[in-house]
């Protein structure tokens, strides 16, 4: 029997995030649901690979960055650190930060798309789906290598 992942509700009133998800969207010809998708991917990598006062600066007043001498000498800085993780073919510094959390994390299963693996903090690996918000490993318990 498939498994499906119940829908999520999202309700956006900022007027400027919306038409820029729709036009994002368009232009990577994605849904507006993958736009959403990659932007959480992109802020995840990001907020990974910046340290939490970058990451406190942007969150707290991205407009303030670019309008003063300390705000720029921190943009600097945090483009600095993106332009590295972008260029970086090596992602290796980022998925150990990322693992030291020691909280599960998860990936597509290439095996079956219709799947996603669990990459435990001890490294084993589990297929299976998000239901209702939680995962479930699949019926076989099929350990992934």
């Amino acid at each position: 029997m498939p498994s499906f992942v119940k829908p999520l509700v999202v309700k956006l009133s900022d007027v400027d995030v919306i038409r820029d998800l729709k036009n994002e969207a368009k232009i990577a010809d994605r849904s507006m649901a993958g736009q959403i998708e990659h932007w959480v991917k992109l802020g995840k990598a990001v907020e990974a690979a910046l340290g939490s006062s970058e990451v406190r600066a942007i969150k707290e007043d991205s407009l303030a960055l670019s309008s003063s001498a300390a705000g720029e000498g921190m943009l600097e800085k945090i483009l600095s650190s993106v332009n590295q993780l972008v260029a970086s073919t090596d992602r290796t510094s980022i998925k150990t930060y990322i693992m030291k959390a020691g909280v599960p994390v998860y990936q597509s299963d290439p095996a079956n798309p219709k799947r996603i693996i669990q990459i435990n903090p001890d490294g084993s690996r589990v297929s299976g789906n998000v239901r209702k918000g939680s995962f479930v490993p699949a019926e076989t318990r099929r350990k992934v290598s």
